[in-house]
């Protein structure tokens, strides 16, 4: 493997490090765990008090599991996985709702696919075993949601609410909710086939797709009939077919025509066996419904391991390896020990070498180089997170979130997850991600320039009027810089910024010189990267 990107050098103040990657501490980690958790960098209080006792960082982290902000970023950690968060299903919305109002395409999109995802980060956020997932007999809706969805929503409430179906579904958690089927649609020949094959990829980490399976030569296409005679008596049909079929029979409630997929039909569930000619099973084990998978799951080792995995490659931002074996193996027993609570096992991630992997020193020789990047790169999740806090801009036009959505917006070339053909995000810099940045970074000086033209404070020191001799000037950047990275400025730092604000100024006025300022630090590696 190739190390990607290495983490900038540690800032002067600090002694060089020694050949080698180093771990994070102090103030850089507390980044990471902020940007991690919450979607922000620490407050300047925060990062100021670690810097003097960097101990601290524990109780701040402990602090973040208990923010509301967890909530939302888990929905965008979740979705690496369940890619529930698309910009188009496999439905159009005029079919399904032709009363619907239009031109809300992007929200209703939005909310349908955080379904499950914010079901996941409930459950999380309010210490609630993890079993719930599979076995829930709730789902999470809005008034928009409810709008079109059999569920029995509060008309006096406003936002996100735990409610429950009314339509005879059974209780299994994400298993039984729309979000999920309307991702990962099937059609009348597949059988929901691939539907089973998402439940044991996304909460088993069973991916059937990656079986090696050997299949001799048919001398051609083979017949409807003999594809049916072949999955149920050819050896390596059967090597995948013998547990997804079994599952795939349990799904029927949800095997219905567009016009009708808002709905669950419990009078379909017996069409399983009937059609896929195969009794419900779970891995062998003879199961009623759907209910009786989602026990079963709950029950099933893979599943807190797997849960165990996709936190752990959120949280390390890469793909495991088979050397990361005892670390997950030691975070799994003690999540199931703990009683299967996400919030300790986020904690526990935070603590393991492979997450505070840090700083590698310019010096390193190739051979002692990590296989994999020691710096982590925003995705356009937390970019746009980060960014907002820092200067009050986000990136919206209508009701579209630019750095959220795929058709209109920039999330995929921003490097994020689209959930149909971009499956993990991109972890390194490229072109296009660089021009969204640059105009990301532009728009947000632009807004914070636009908010001080009043006379208010740019953040917290200068002025519009404050030049680059003014004392305000270097208490402004200094701050704003420690704020955005957890590094601070060498003076020959302080000094570059302005004579890039004295540059600016001759040409185009203090406004143009403030916002190339801030504009140069949110394009700034030490910030894009953490």
């Amino acid at each position: 493997m190739i190390l990607w990107f290495l983490a900038c050098a540690p800032p002067a103040s600090e002694p060089d490090p020694e050949p080698g990657p180093t771990l994070l501490r102090g103030p850089a980690l507390l980044r990471r765990i902020s940007l991690d958790l919450r979607g922000i960098p620490p407050d300047v209080a925060e990062l100021d008090a670690v810097e003097d006792d960097p101990s601290l960082v524990w109780t701040y982290r402990d602090q973040y599991l208990d923010d509301p902000l967890l909530e939302e970023r888990l929905i965008e950690i979740f979705n690496l996985d369940f890619h529930t968060l698309i910009n188009e299903f496999e439905w159009s919305w005029g079919d399904l709702f032709p009363n619907q109002e239009m031109g809300r395409h992007y929200a209703q999109a939005r909310q349908v696919g955080e379904e499950p995802l914010r079901y996941m980060a409930r459950i999380a956020i309010e210490d609630r075993p993890w079993t719930e997932v599979v076995t829930g007999d709730t789902t999470m809706a809005t008034p928009l949601l409810a709008s079109f969805t059999p569920v029995d929503y509060d008309p006096a409430d406003t936002g996100w609410e735990e409610v429950h179906y009314d339509d005879g579904r059974p209780s299994a958690g994400v298993l039984a909710m729309n979000a999920m089927w309307w991702r990962y649609e099937s059609n009348f020949a597949n059988f929901n086939r691939s539907r089973a094959a998402a439940i044991t990829r996304i909460l088993l980490c069973r991916d059937m797709f990656e079986r090696t399976v050997s299949f001799s030569s048919t001398g051609g296409a083979l017949s409807t009939d003999e594809i049916d005679d072949a999955v149920h008596n050819q050896a390596e049909c059967l090597a995948c077919h013998a547990t997804l079929d079994p599952l795939s029979a349990t799904m029927f409630g949800f095997y219905t025509s567009a016009a009708e997929i808002v709905t669950y039909r419990p009078e379909r569930e017996a069409l399983g066996p009937e059609m896929l000619e195969v009794e419900k099973a779970y891995y062998g084990t003879p199961v009623e419904s759907l209910a009786d998978v989602g026990e079963l799951i709950a029950a099933d080792p893979r599943f807190p391991r797997c849960t165990t995995q996709h936190m752990a490659q959120a949280l390390w931002a890469r793909d495991l390896e088979d050397g990361d074996a005892a670390t997950i193996d030691g975070l799994d027993a003690d999540f199931v020990r703990g009683g299967l609570l996400l919030k300790p096992l986020l904690a526990a991630i935070t603590e393991t070498e492979e997450y505070r992997l840090g700083a590698v020193a310019l010096d390193t020789p190739e051979d002692d180089l990590p296989d994999y990047a020691a710096a982590r790169m925003m995705p356009p999740d937390m970019l746009a997170d980060a960014v907002e806090e820092a200067t009050g801009f986000r990136w919206v036009i209508g009701e579209t979130d630019l750095m959220s959505e795929d058709d209109d917006g920039f999330r995929q070339i921003a490097g994020g997850v689209d959930g149909i053909s971009q499956l993990r995000t991109q972890r390194v810099p490229g072109v296009m991600w660089t021009l969204v940045v640059k105009r990301l970074a532009e728009a947000a000086a632009g807004h914070v320039v636009d908010r001080a033209s009043d006379g208010e404070p740019l953040f917290a020191h200068a002025l519009l009027t404050t030049r680059s001799t003014d004392p305000e000037f270097a208490l402004e950047v200094e701050e704003l810089w420690w704020h955005l990275t957890a590094t601070r400025l060498t003076d020959a730092e302080v000094q570059a910024y302005a004579d890039l604000f004295d540059t600016v100024e001759a040409l185009d006025g203090t406004e143009s010189a403030w916002q190339s300022v801030i504009a140069a630090m949110l394009r700034d590696p030490a910030f894009l990267f953490y």
